[in-house]
């Protein structure tokens, strides 16, 4: 449609606290080409909608709501629903941005969209950003800069689970795989990354754009241990499901790690196929389930002591951490 080279991709569910300053972001984007974005409402039941609504009549050429009655993340058909949308401007490019994370430069756009024309074998790039509490009002800067790991490869990306900012990417519109038969994931950027880093190249840009705000009962923090517990093991089997796609000789390995890792959190939950599957992958190693529950109960609290120092390095420093039972298994 018109000639959009840049389409945003924003998904909304009950920002309002923070929706302003996402769109504020959007609108004060200073191009030469152009741009809009898709703000995406899945039936919010706070004021997310009417703050969109707004928007769109102040800026109706780069704000396209689809403002949804019922919550398409639940019935699983959430990608179909803005996907289509997105695809029907034909752009070359599509950023990311949820409600509750926003922009702070306004050539951020400008900027990914002439590094990316210059480096045509680039199929995703991000930059640095500043991580804000909003239950605690304290800003942190320049994450990655200051020593945030930032993977190299598939490998390094699929082992740590990495996160690399999504609400800085653009990527090239034609480099984005969506296949029907993967399976719907919680965390959907960090399988839109894997396939990036398997399919085309993945760039650092050292510039600070955008804000991620941290708040408590978002998805990767929920208050209740039983739905944190579910978001980390579903990431689990993310890492499973792309190791035997990408890379199956790192099954294994991320099987062994994560079983030791999340076990105490599964025994607080009660998580019973977490617990019986890590009991079946450890009987091949002839482990029973109580000699690794007391393993990983210790385990875990040296990594809890060593977090800060583990996020900053590769995933050597997790190998090294678990030696101790490698050699246990090795007796």
């Amino acid at each position: 449609m018109d000639n959009v080279l840049v389409v945003i991709k924003c998904l909304v569910y009950n920002h309002e606290p923070y929706l302003r300053k996402c769109l504020d972001g959007f609108v004060m984007q200073q191009t030469n080409f152009k741009f809009v974005a898709v703000v995406h409402d899945d039936a919010s039941t706070d004021n997310s909608a009417n703050i969109i609504r707004e928007y769109q009549q102040k800026y109706p050429d780069i704000i396209k709501p689809i403002l949804q009655t019922q919550n398409q993340w639940r019935q699983g058909t959430l990608g179909k629903a803005i996907n289509g949308v997105v695809d029907s401007y034909n752009p070359t490019f599509v950023a990311l941005c949820e409600g509750d994370d926003y922009w702070t430069d306004p050539l951020k756009l400008q900027k990914q969209v002439d590094f990316m024309q210059k480096n045509r074998d680039i199929g995703l790039c991000y930059t640095d950003y500043d991580r804000y509490s909003f239950e605690t009002k304290t800003l942190e800067n320049n994450i990655f800069l200051n020593g945030q790991f930032r993977p190299n490869n598939l490998e390094e990306h699929l082992l740590n689970s990495a996160y690399i900012a999504p609400m800085t990417w653009l990527m090239r519109a034609n480099c984005i795989i969506r296949d029907p038969q993967q399976p719907l994931f919680i965390d959907g950027s960090f399988a839109l990354a894997l396939n990036f880093y398997a399919h085309s190249k993945v760039a650092f840009l050292p510039i600070n754009t955008a804000v991620h705000i941290t708040h408590l009962d978002s998805a990767t923090r929920q208050i209740d241990p039983i739905k944190n517990f579910n978001y980390k093991y579903n990431v689990f089997q993310e890492q499973v499901y792309f190791a035997q796609k990408y890379a199956k000789h790192l099954t294994q390995q991320i099987k062994f790690d994560k079983y030791i890792i999340l076990m105490p959190e599964a025994i607080q939950v009660n998580h019973s196929e977490f617990i019986e599957n890590a009991a079946l992958f450890f009987k091949t190693f002839n482990v029973n389930i109580d000699t690794l529950k007391q393993f990983a109960a210790q385990h875990n609290k040296l990594t809890q002591q060593c977090r800060n120092f583990t996020q900053n390095r590769t995933y050597k420093v997790g190998d090294f951490i678990l030696k101790p039972l490698k050699w246990l298994l090795k007796k």
